[in-house]
């Protein structure tokens, strides 16, 4: 199947890959410049990075008060103290400085994998990561006291697995896919689970917004899910 070109801003790319090469690139030459932070100028760069913000279905969430200019930095010189994922040392992302002096990380690599994605689909992906990552202290609890109790075979049958590492919790009845949109309907819908964020980062991990529709999904999963503790 042949990748359409891409428009974003003032630039087309042939796929989406080269877009996201594009963007290192932004992050390079920035680093090139000299100490960082370094604003970025280049009118084209500016335009693909405020194309990314507009397709974002929650782009006013993003932008706030308004953009004064974008920027790259280290991610951890600007902490969120609520923020679920923390990047990793050294990592180097793009920012946008607000006209209220806040600062915000636009995850720009992200936003290219999204662009041009129906936004309800967007939002049923990043739900699906948020109910995975609520469960993921449950899924790593079943994963470690399988292995513990030596329920855990390798690929042959012959050996007992000891690593946690070497161990994975696998959705068959129901199906992962299925045990999402089980309880997607059961609250009203996609669109009925609100998606929060942090207060100055795009985290790789997104929260619900309603604390009793985590507990509700905490409830349904535990009730619901039946899964298996295989080799990898």
């Amino acid at each position: 199947m042949v990748s359409k070109p891409l428009d974003i801003g003032k630039k087309t790319f042939k796929t989406k890959e080269t877009a996201e090469d594009y963007i290192r690139g932004i992050i390079d030459s920035a680093k090139s410049r000299g100490e960082l932070p370094q604003e970025i100028t280049d009118e084209e760069e500016i335009s693909v990075l405020k194309a990314l913000l507009d397709w974002h279905d929650q782009n006013q969430e993003k932008v706030g008060s308004g953009i004064e200019y974008f920027f790259a930095d280290y991610s951890a010189a600007h902490p969120d103290p609520d923020a679920e994922y923390i990047p990793k040392a050294g990592q180097v992302e793009i920012l946008i400085k607000r006209t209220d002096q806040s600062e915000m990380d636009i995850s720009a690599l992200n936003l290219v994998k999204d662009y041009g994605i129906a936004p309800a689909a967007i939002h049923k992906k990043r739900v699906k990561q948020a109910l995975r990552e609520i469960i993921d202290p449950q899924r790593r609890n079943l994963r470690d006291k399988a292995v513990m109790e030596g329920k855990v075979k390798d690929n042959d049958g012959a050996k007992t697995v000891t690593s946690f590492e070497q161990a994975k919790v696998v959705y068959r009845n129901p199906r992962w896919a299925d045990l999402t949109e089980g309880f997607a309907s059961e609250v009203g819908g996609w669109d009925a689970i609100e998606l929060s964020e942090g207060k100055q980062t795009i985290q790789k991990g997104k929260r619900l917004k309603n604390a009793a529709v985590k507990d509700q999904w905490i409830d349904y999963w535990t009730k619901n899910t039946h899964p298996e503790v295989l080799p990898k």
